[in-house]
């Protein structure tokens, strides 16, 4: 049984729903060319007025394609439109970049979104994305609230997990940062001071710098006086000496120190200060003047034993800045060099000892980096009160052959040179030196007795003889006072180039191989006045 549905157009026709053998199709009765009955027009057949002898394009009506009532329609979303040609229905794809227009008959120019934006199909326009969490007018979308855009996406803000006190939110990455404007570092979670700040409460104040004569307190980043006796002067930005006490070199000390010395007074000139009497300089800690002795360092000294005892030297000269001191005692034997061969004091084996130096400084590459004398003597902050000196190193006398001396040396340690040592001990008795015990019997048994001698008798300043009186605990006991002689090197060089000067035990000075083991070491330096060098 055939369904048949009836339809009045306006335009002279009349269209019916027909099925012709399974195709759905439109029953057309145009009244215009006087036809009668139903001729189903599906999509594999052909309508045309045209062909039936009507002239006029204008009736060739396509309208029934467009529709949407008809079996043609397809969804509005769908990229198709209704190509009708003489009653021949059909569809054909839009291009990607367009789609139907609102009859279905043509293709339009789609609307292009941003990637924050969403299409509406029906209106064919954009439209921020709500469903990505954009908002605003199309063209400048922004994240809504609590979002962030990273890399094109709206993101949740990580901002509130900032510890504002130390971070700053970067929304560009959304991640917190350690605030560099509050002179924090490092990584978020974890910010740190930098270089130079310090934390005080949540913030990072700039370290105080301390003067020699305060020390810093890290919990309230300030400086307090350092010495004893002294508190801090706000008008003056300076620790002075508490009442009762005068500011005497470094310190602070009691008045009564001051007066009741014979080598200091109160200052006439210099309120609140104590200062040392004429002919004496203050060194380090103290008032002295040449020929008299201090302590500074430690080094072994007693028999047998390692442990170290205050280093006693002698004042030989004060300078503008500094004072020449010798050690008192011949302080341990030893070789000028590791080897009998030609060699200058640049070069020797005790130079780099006395000073520590690594195996390039000597001839023979032996390695005293902070092994050396000075190493053991002198702690970090005594070595600062050292003076680095250059040193010249003349070449030997006519009678001496006019031996090479070699080149200018900086040092901190060193030997007294020839002419050095006629200038400060004129006479022979001046040049008699005791060893130490442990010079004479060291832990090691190293030490050799016999070439250390006792009792010296000195007639006269130039004429002294040396008499041995035994070994062992005797000749130790012996020479532990004074008068006592051992011979002692000195950094000028000998009769030839494997010799170097020395003092022997009477006081003279004459020429050794440089590697004989019968010297010792009475090291010499320069100290600086005060600290404030």
């Amino acid at each position: 049984m055939r369904r048949v549905s009836l339809f009045f157009l306006c335009i002279g026709f009349v269209t019916i729903s027909c099925d012709d053998g399974g195709h759905v199709g439109n029953c057309v009765n145009d009244s215009l060319l006087g036809e009668v009955g139903c001729q189903c027009v599906t999509p594999d057949k052909t309508y045309s007025r045209i062909s039936k002898g009507y002239q006029d394009p204008e009736l060739d009506d396509l309208h029934f394609c467009a529709d949407k009532t008809k079996p043609y329609y397809l969804p509005l979303n769908d990229a198709d439109i209704y190509i009708c040609n003489s009653y021949h229905c059909a569809t054909t794809a839009c291009p990607g970049d367009k789609i139907p227009d609102a009859d279905r008959r043509t293709c339009i120019k789609k609307a292009v979104c941003n990637t924050n934006e969403a299409y509406n199909p029906l209106s064919n326009t954009c439209s921020c994305d709500k469903s990505a969490n954009w908002e605003g007018e199309v063209g400048s979308c922004t994240c809504k609230s609590g979002y962030v855009e990273v890399s094109g996406q709206c993101v949740v803000s990580s901002e509130s997990e900032c510890d504002t006190t130390k971070e700053v939110y970067d929304a560009t990455a959304n991640k917190c940062k350690c605030d560099t404007s509050k002179n924090f570092d490092g990584e978020a979670g974890a910010c740190t001071c930098a270089t130079n700040y310090v934390l005080i409460g949540n913030t990072c104040e700039e370290k105080q710098t301390c003067r020699a004569d305060q020390v810093y307190v890290e919990a309230d980043n300030t400086c307090a006086c350092l010495g004893a006796n002294q508190v801090y002067d706000p008008d003056k930005d300076t620790c002075v000496c508490e009442e009762g006490t005068l500011w005497f070199g470094d310190a602070c000390i009691a008045e009564a120190e001051c007066t009741d010395s014979t080598k200091r007074m109160i200052s006439q000139s210099d309120a609140g200060t104590c200062t040392c009497f004429d002919g004496y300089t203050y060194i380090v800690d103290d008032c002295y003047k040449a020929g008299e002795t201090l302590t500074f360092g430690r080094y072994p000294q007693d028999e047998d034993s390692d442990i170290p005892s205050p280093l006693i030297w002698q004042i030989l000269d004060i300078k503008e800045d500094s004072a020449l001191l010798i050690s008192k005692f011949v302080l341990e034997q030893y070789t000028y060099h590791d080897k009998q061969e030609d060699i200058t004091w640049e070069k020797s084996n005790v130079r780099s000892y006395l000073n520590g130096l690594g195996a390039a400084f000597n001839k023979n590459g032996i390695d005293h980096y902070g092994k050396g004398f000075i190493d053991k003597a002198f702690t970090a902050e005594e070595r600062k009160w050292i003076k680095q000196v250059t040193n010249k190193n003349p070449d030997a006398p006519a009678d001496w052959n006019n031996t090479p001396g070699g080149n200018d040396t900086d040092d901190s340690l060193f030997l007294l040179s020839r002419d050095e040592v006629f200038k400060y001990f004129p006479t022979n008795k001046s040049r008699l030196a005791s060893p130490t015990a442990y010079a004479i019997h060291p832990p090691d048994g190293s030490g050799r007795n016999n070439v250390w001698t006792c009792k010296v008798t000195c007639l006269g300043d130039n004429n002294c003889s040396c008499d041995s009186n035994g070994y062992g605990e005797e000749f130790v006991s012996l020479c532990s006072v004074d008068p006592c002689s051992s011979p002692w090197w000195l950094r000028s060089p000998g009769y030839s180039s494997n010799c170097a000067a020395g003092v022997v035990d009477g006081g003279g000075v004459s020429s050794h191989n440089v590697y004989d083991d019968d010297r010792g070491l009475r090291p010499a330096l320069y100290i600086y006045l005060s600290s404030e060098r």
